[in-house]
């Protein structure tokens, strides 16, 4: 799932950034003049949509690992339990990236941002041996989303689930903002 939730956020991205890309962002303006409409439903629709899609992959996932290896045991209540996990990853994973997009308006800046946040940074700061970039590594959202789908690092739930929800609100007020506020070129 750490790995394969990047091409969900991939599509998350696209749908937020292609119009920036391709120019169609003034027309879009134009024809919803009340940007907030425009935000609740950028927001609203892509990640709805990769979140369903994740939640649904993972279903597959564990039904396929079950066909695999007959003696794997996974109750209903396992099985619920990490879909809502997957979900809940996903969820905050997308509105990051839809407020990354929105506030860069680069598809490329902000894939490069969400990659780096959500999984190379909580990876590689710890493993510079340094106190301070392992406890900053543990801030970031993909330390949150590593708990959240496997336990580790050394975190609570509450922990876990305030570094997801405050990045992701963090993102969403920032590229709202811009949405809201700055001019479509």
């Amino acid at each position: 799932m750490l790995l394969g939730q990047f091409a969900l956020l991939v599509m998350v991205l696209l749908a937020v950034t292609q119009e920036y890309a391709s120019g169609a962002i003034g027309p879009t303006l134009q024809w919803t003049p009340r940007r907030g409409v425009l935000l609740a439903a950028r927001v609203t629709v892509p990640v709805v949509a990769a979140t369903v899609a994740g939640v649904l992959l993972a279903l597959v996932a564990d039904v396929a690992a079950r066909l695999i290896e007959p003696g794997l045991t996974l109750t209903f209540a396992d099985v619920t339990d990490s879909l809502g996990r997957v979900a809940a990853v996903l969820l905050a994973g997308g509105v990051l990236a839809v407020g990354a997009g929105l506030l860069l308006r680069s598809t490329a800046g902000a894939l490069a941002t969400v990659f780096l946040l959500q999984l190379v940074l909580p990876f590689l700061l710890p493993a510079f041996g340094v106190q301070w970039m392992a406890d900053l590594g543990e801030l970031l959202p993909g330390s949150g989303a590593i708990w959240t789908l496997l336990g580790e690092p050394d975190m609570t739930a509450a922990q876990a689930a305030a570094l997801l929800v405050g990045w992701a609100g963090v993102a969403l007020a920032s590229g709202g903002w811009s949405l809201l506020r700055r001019d479509a070129g």
